[in-house]
């Protein structure tokens, strides 16, 4: 005890010692000791001796320095925060100033801007320590989020889906999906929007709300306000007694309906003639009396199926037609459209097929050439851009075209979509007599992912072991023509579009990606070929068409190339009808030639050239 007391004794005197020879020293070295004692971290003692020192040098800066440190390392941040801002950029404060944001961020929850801000400090304090927990946090955060999404995805809830992927940043290939999201959106809104009932007109609005394009999404609503206030307005009528439906076709005749015996959304609509009301700006209006008129006819409808719009004369005439097409008849015309639910092994697989009618006193037509249409998506979806546009504007040109709706991720893997297609062209061919289609004219196309099923039909039709499964043989299956738009083909390094080869087999195992390479499955017996792609296509690399294009050649097979300097990827038919969401990049005017040097390679294959 008295030892420990004579140590305190001791260690005091030398104290007051040290300390007074230092106040007693010149101002210089008393400054340099002030320095040694603030590197040492004696925060209290170096503004005691900078303050001795008064206007020297910048004494007084380094006094204020020192007290915030000292402040700071008695917990007191607000007092340290203030002094630091006051002597900014003296020395460290900067730094100590980041610190404290970057600790400040972190304590709200704003860890993306804390980590930010402690990667800025590098190894100042701890700095470095703190981001890599951060790093640590988020990626864990950010996978939770990625895999939430996936969950949305797979549930069907693509807004969910979308916000996520959004949340998840650039984890794996998050921003891929998101624009996947975004495209499914667009699409089955759309596919929605003209049969949706007002109840669903809201959740529509929600949906497109979760996207860029919310101009298209508000009039999209107006419209469906519109169309479904016109079927209340008759549903109100009935409840009311005896009102009158005034009803003027577009270049038509006004037209009369008394509206009764509603039943839910039943009702019985009795047709008039005699109306001598003026024309009226609306397409429906209201009457409150009975004109003097006489019964021609009287039906039952359904309100949730009559869409009282556009056309001309009767073609617009709610007994005979509803919702988006003919309720009893189909109307006279050239181009027969149908949706064809085709039996395959495991299920089956949607075809609709746009083919050449004959108008009633018209001789048949020619035999016409078939398209069968793959669309892309990667293999996790089939894009609808690519499908439907293109099977019209082919119609439009008198060649006939059926999209199929082929099997993909996460419901099948390697060999299904390529049966599927198979399957899809050997059905065209069976049925060609009714659609005046030559059953040596049937060429097979695809878009990116499609574009590889497509190849992989057109390459592999002779290998009977691959289509025995589906009960199908080579000669059922043969394309005449191929026809590949930006296509996935290569599954080797550096040119694959490893996502769509992931989808198609399942497994991220690039060996099991090797098989599937078109490049390699090659033969003379391939049919001759249209392919086009764009230089600079950053999903699809330009290198999977060339790659094709050589083996072809090396084949001995016939193949028409194309190469377009500019040009994102699934420009489709590169213009206004195809361009989704405003999206820049989607309209190519200089691209959109592909589809006329198309339509001459196809008039080569008509003529047997």
């Amino acid at each position: 005890m008295r030892k420990r007391k004579l140590l305190a004794v001791i260690l005091a005197l030398t104290t007051v010692l040290l300390t007074g020879c230092v106040l007693n020293a010149t101002p210089r070295t008393l400054y340099e000791h002030a320095l040694l004692t603030l590197g040492a971290g004696e925060y209290g003692v170096a503004r005691t001796y900078f303050s001795q020192l008064g206007e020297y040098r910048d004494a007084a800066e380094y006094a204020l320095y020192a007290g915030a440190l000292e402040a700071w390392a008695e917990g007191d941040t607000a007092l340290a925060r203030r002094t630091l801002e006051s002597l900014h950029p003296f020395k460290s404060s900067g730094r100590y100033l980041t610190y404290l944001d970057a600790l400040e961020a972190e304590e709200r929850g704003d860890e993306d801007t804390a980590l930010t801000l402690f990667r800025s400090l590098g190894t100042f304090g701890d700095s470095a320590a703190r981001a890599e927990k951060l790093e640590e946090r988020l990626s864990t955060a950010l996978r939770t989020t990625y895999e939430q999404a996936a969950a949305s995805y797979e549930a069907g809830d693509f807004p969910a889906a979308l916000a996520g992927y959004r949340a998840a940043g650039d984890m794996l290939d998050a921003p891929e999906r998101a624009a996947l999201c975004e495209e499914l959106i667009y699409r089955l809104c759309e596919a929605a929007y003209p049969d949706a009932t007002l109840t669903e007109a809201a959740g529509l609005m929600a949906w497109y709300g979760s996207v860029p394009g919310k101009g298209e999404a508000e009039a999209h609503l107006a419209s469906l306000h519109e169309r479904f206030d016109t079927r209340l307005a008759l549903m109100d009528a009935a409840a009311q007694g005896q009102p009158w439906v005034l009803y003027t076709p577009e270049g038509g005749t006004q037209q009369l309906y008394q509206v009764s015996a509603l039943k839910g959304t039943l009702a019985t609509l009795t047709r008039q003639t005699g109306s001598a009301a003026a024309s009226l700006p609306l397409m429906l209006a209201m009457r409150t009396a009975s004109p003097a008129v006489s019964t021609l006819e009287t039906q039952t409808v359904d309100l949730n199926a009559l869409v009282l719009t556009g056309g001309t004369g009767t073609e617009t005439d709610p007994f005979r037609y509803g919702g988006r097409g003919c309720l009893n008849e189909r109307m006279d015309c050239i181009m027969r459209y149908e949706c064809v639910q085709l039996p395959v092994p495991g299920g089956e697989i949607e075809l609709k097929v746009y083919a050449a009618d004959v108008p009633p006193g018209d001789d048949a037509p020619g035999l016409r050439t078939a398209v069968v249409i793959c669309g892309g998506g990667g293999y996790s979806h089939i894009s609808a851009r690519e499908t439907e546009p293109i099977a019209l504007r082919l119609a439009a040109y008198g060649i006939n075209a059926c999209t199929v709706a082929y099997r993909h991720d996460p419901e099948a893997h390697w060999p299904v979509p390529v049966q599927d297609v198979g399957a899809a062209v050997a059905w065209m061919r069976s049925h060609a007599p009714e659609h005046h289609t030559d059953p040596g004219r049937i060429a097979v196309m695809g878009f990116s992912a499609g574009g590889h099923a497509a190849a992989c039909v057109g390459t592999c039709w002779q290998d009977a072991a691959l289509w025995a499964p589906v009960g199908l043989t080579p000669e059922q299956v043969r394309p005449n023509a191929m026809v590949l738009c930006y296509p996935v083909i290569s599954a080797k390094e550096g040119v694959a579009h490893r996502r769509s080869f992931a989808c198609l087999t399942g497994t991220g195992d690039i060996a099991a990606h090797l098989p599937c390479s078109v490049e390699d499955l090659v033969t003379p017996d391939a049919p001759p070929t249209f392919l086009w792609h764009t230089w600079d296509d950053a999903s699809v690399p330009v290198e999977n068409s060339l790659l094709l294009a050589l083996a072809l050649r090396r084949a001995g097979v016939s193949a028409e190339v194309h190469l377009y300097q500019h040009g994102r990827h699934g420009l489709s038919l590169c213009d206004a009808t195809t361009a989704w969401g405003g999206v820049a990049g989607r309209t190519e005017p200089d691209v959109a030639g592909w589809f006329p040097l198309l339509l001459r390679f196809l008039e080569r294959l008509e003529a047997g050239a």
